[in-house]
């Protein structure tokens, strides 16, 4: 671990961190040679943890795309205790679709454990039958609704796409704590409108390193500069969204974010902000 690293995210938290096993293969899907026999993830969970403990982390949310990472957090977290370890559920085919039993089942493993459920927000598309069906004409689906009602019950986070639909139908049941993925997809380059109106509604936008790095990068670093200045450090949370084997790891990609923030003329008190006091709100960590 390099003292730049420790210089740089002491103290602070992650909430986006993909750790091995997984089953997503992203852009090595169409090469069998580059497909480990159980994970493509750079760090498994343990990993994970101890490379934040190195460098004086907080806490780390760990993610993946098929299956919940509530156990895997209890066991980082076991064999790591000096770094809060959180897990998250994914609302998909792998737990039964809109299952709101499932998330109930997954509280009661250990308290404040679980700290995330991810939920799409898809309208009925006949191109694409392998697509979580969670809306239809605006409108979130009854089961849509109970998944939501149960993330308002224990003041859980939500993770879902910047649509304005889920985002109002989750405050509406009492949602506090929504956190919107990958915003840049939807992001016009100059304009900062549906940001704003996602602030209004007291979102949070997770502004990834991933979604700036090359081959084919989705933002500037400009562009998320431009962003915090448009709805103000206390809207958004800095995460590296790091574990791919092509990437630098998560410790090294928050500082590679933070490092291009402050070059691009954010301040160091709205770096502490976005990657300290708003992750430790949604973590509950100030409760």
């Amino acid at each position: 671990m390099l003292e730049i690293e420790k210089r740089f995210v002491s103290g602070r938290c992650d909430i986006h961190i993909h750790t091995g096993p997984d089953s997503y293969f992203g852009i090595y899907a169409s090469r069998e040679w580059a497909m480990p026999a159980t994970s493509i993830r750079l760090l498994d969970n343990i990993e994970a943890a101890q490379e934040a403990r190195e460098a004086g982390m907080k806490a780390i949310l760990l993610k993946c795309t098929s299956i919940c990472t509530v156990d895997r957090a209890y066991s980082a977290h076991k064999l790591v205790p000096e770094v809060e370890v959180f897990g998250e559920i994914n609302v998909n085919e792998s737990i039964g679709g809109l299952n709101a039993s499932a998330i109930q089942r997954t509280v009661r493993i250990k308290p404040n454990l679980l700290r995330m459920v991810m939920l799409p927000a898809n309208e009925p598309d006949p191109a694409r039958r392998d697509v979580l069906v969670t809306m239809k004409d605006g409108e979130p689906l009854p089961q849509t609704l109970e998944v939501l009602n149960t993330i308002a019950e224990h003041d859980l986070i939500l993770g879902c796409p910047a649509k304005t639909a889920m985002v109002k139908a989750a405050k509406d049941v009492g949602v506090k704590k929504i956190s919107l993925q990958h915003p840049e997809y939807l992001h016009v380059t100059g304009r900062f409108d549906l940001e704003k109106e996602m602030a209004s509604l007291g979102a949070y936008l997770e502004l990834c390193l991933n979604s700036c790095m090359p081959p084919k990068p989705r933002i500037s670093y400009e562009e998320y500069a431009n962003i915090i200045r448009a709805v103000g450090a206390q809207h958004c949370v800095l995460v590296s969204d790091m574990g791919q084997v092509y990437n630098p790891t998560p410790v090294q990609g928050l500082r590679m974010l933070i490092v291009n923030m402050i070059q691009h003329g954010i301040s160091e008190e709205d770096i502490d902000v976005m990657t300290k006091a708003n992750p430790a709100f949604l973590l509950g960590l100030n409760d």
